[in-house]
């Protein structure tokens, strides 16, 4: 083979071995470009999402503790509610039981006492009858202690035993009449079934709460 062709085909060779080198530096140099590139939009994009969701979590951290913080305000005040309510409850009940010691006071003033051993019942309501203007003080001075707390039952029957005893001392007043009417008789009576029924509704009133 000559010389020359020998020269060529070496030069060729060597040629084509330094393209080959080049394309494959070319090649691997822009595939790291392009990687690179790649990498940095991903980055980007995932930084970007990475912040959204960030925000996003934060809102909704914050919407649930927000939520929490009304439910244990919300909570707080129906505490502090059912406290008030509670102490008004013992307030009302410590006054009711007041009211039935002192109604209970006012029965056994009221109620008459026995003088001998032949009175009966007609005898016993005279008495009663002949201590009217005492009974209405007694009354009235009972009620203006106690009744915002008594039942409006108990209140209407005192109230109704205050004006019988306060149109009946009017007859005791009068000269005329030297004995106790069937009328001041018959209220006299009511007095006393009066109070003993506003005695017994104010005692069942504390019992049904004390059990319920």
């Amino acid at each position: 083979m000559p010389d020359y062709f020998n020269a060529i085909v070496t030069s060729v060779g060597g040629t084509v071995i330094v393209v080959s080198a080049l394309f494959g530096w070319l090649g691997k140099f822009f595939i790291n470009k392009i990687l690179t590139q790649e990498t940095a939009k991903f980055s980007k994009a995932l930084e970007a999402d990475k912040s959204i969701y960030s925000k996003e979590l934060e809102s909704e951290k914050a919407a649930h503790l927000k939520e929490i913080e009304g439910m244990k305000n919300s909570l707080l005040q129906e505490t502090e509610s059912h406290k008030i309510k509670l102490k008004k409850s013992e307030f009302i009940f410590e006054k009711q039981y007041e009211a039935a010691s002192d109604l209970f006071a006012l029965v056994s003033e009221i109620n008459p006492k026995l003088i001998n051993l032949e009175m009966d019942s007609y005898d016993a309501f005279e008495v009663v009858a002949r201590d009217f203007p005492k009974i209405e003080k007694l009354i009235e001075t009972f009620l203006l202690k106690n009744s915002i707390v008594l039942d409006s039952n108990i209140l209407l029957l005192l109230e109704a035993s205050g004006r019988l005893a306060e149109r009946g001392k009017f007859e005791l007043n009068n000269p005329a009449e030297r004995y106790i009417s069937d009328n001041n008789i018959d209220a006299a009576k009511n007095i006393i079934d009066n109070i003993w029924k506003a005695y017994s509704m104010t005692i069942k009133i504390i019992k049904d709460q004390v059990t319920n």
